[in-house]
């Protein structure tokens, strides 16, 4: 009777001394996985490095812009619609001093495009845009810019509101006017290139944004057109951000 006793009593110790190392192992297993799904979210939040001195932020192909101008000018459709912007940005690098705020700068491309009403032409002479009466026509002016811009970022993964100011880079060799005009049933266009626009202007923006996508108003009050101020001496913008 004592030695089934004793038997009985060795059996149940090697039954927990299984189920604590089962226990163990799946415990070390729970935290892998957990630290495994806490690398894919510090990943996600574009986090690079922390240090003392706090969380330096860093993100590539941050957000990809879509606005409509609104241009002050006498020479330009009156309204957001005719002309246009589109924006994306390549880098982002900044500092995080708590989860729901950051300061950063970085590097955007833009594509704008500039509509004249269907009552002008624009030409190009000695590199200056000069402004021609036509009827039936329309000039559009294409710039490219590279931008930089200063922001302040506030909220959490998914939503939030940024507000800052861009400087633009303007490349007077990436610049074109195109005219188009009919005759008869065939369409025609004329292209110039090398117009001279003003090296760097300045824009302040907001933009609040939800779920990935953004809504954002933009204001640039300094000339564009270089030996023009009144050509295209400021304009507006609204339009939707996706925050990739």
């Amino acid at each position: 009777m004592k030695k089934v006793i004793l038997s009985l009593l060795a059996i149940s110790a090697l039954g927990l001394g299984t189920a604590t190392a089962q226990n163990d192992s799946t415990a070390t297993a729970a935290s892998f996985r957990l630290s495994a799904i806490e690398g894919i979210d510090s990943i996600h939040d574009n986090t690079i490095v922390k240090s003392d001195n706090g969380l330096f932020y860093c993100a590539v192909f941050n957000h990809l812009d879509f606005g409509w101008h609104n241009v002050g000018g006498d020479n330009f459709y009156r309204g957001f619609g005719k002309s246009t912007e589109i924006s994306f940005n390549t880098i982002a690098l900044g500092v995080r001093p708590a989860d729901w705020f950051k300061i950063y700068t970085g590097l955007d491309l833009k594509w704008n495009s500039f509509t004249a009403d269907r009552n002008t032409k624009f030409t190009v002479a000695d590199r200056k845009i000069v402004v021609n009466p036509a009827v039936d026509m329309h000039s559009t002016i294409k710039n490219f810019a590279l931008t930089v811009p200063v922001a302040l970022d506030f909220g959490a993964k998914h939503y939030g509101m940024r507000l800052g100011a861009d400087v633009n880079f303007n490349l007077s060799n990436r610049t074109s006017i195109e005219s188009a005009y009919s005759v008869g049933d065939v369409e025609f266009t004329e292209k110039q290139r090398n117009a001279m626009l003003n090296p760097t202007t300045f824009d302040f923006f907001v933009c609040a944004y939800f779920g990935g996508v953004g809504v954002y108003f933009k204001h640039c009050p300094s000339s564009l057109v270089s030996g023009n101020d009144d050509l295209i001496k400021s304009y507006s913008t609204i339009g939707l951000s996706l925050v990739l």
